[in-house]
């Protein structure tokens, strides 16, 4: 496995949304980039930010992940996105040893703190309203 944070934090959060497929999504979750014309809703995750954490002299790092639902009903992303946060939102290591995001062998996720909400709705050529819903996440991380 790669030993780099990121891609540590993207494994962590595709395991953790996908799970059992049962969510609004289900199994339509992707970092960074989502396949052009996927049904809805789908979840997408990337970076927003981030980088060493530089609070001691081990490996860290300090992310900002953004992770929103999309959907053509404001429904099924409202929904995603409170969902998105019970999966997600203070899911680190610290916060809850007994149902915590695994990062990899080589970085622990500690913490994973919501933070800004994201919101928007995108007008498409067809007129069909395409709603954003979710947030950005705070994701402190050490080398193991």
């Amino acid at each position: 496995m790669p030993d780099h944070s990121l891609y540590a934090v993207y494994m962590g959060f595709k395991n953790r949304l996908t799970g059992t497929g049962s969510e609004v999504w289900g199994q339509r979750v992707a970092a960074s980039l989502i396949v052009s014309k996927s049904a809805y809703p789908y979840t997408i995750y990337f970076w927003s930010g981030g980088g060493a954490w530089n609070v001691s002299t081990s490996r860290d790092a300090d992310y900002n992940i953004s992770v929103k639902c999309v959907a053509d009903k404001m429904s099924d992303a409202a929904i995603g996105a409170e969902r998105i946060s019970v999966l997600l939102d203070n899911k680190g290591r610290q916060d809850d040893g007994d149902d915590f995001v695994y990062g990899s062998s080589d970085w622990d996720i500690l913490t994973i703190t919501e933070m800004e909400h994201i919101y928007f709705v995108e007008g498409t050529a067809d007129t069909v309203p395409i709603y954003h819903y979710g947030a950005v996440y705070a994701v402190k991380m050490q080398h193991t």
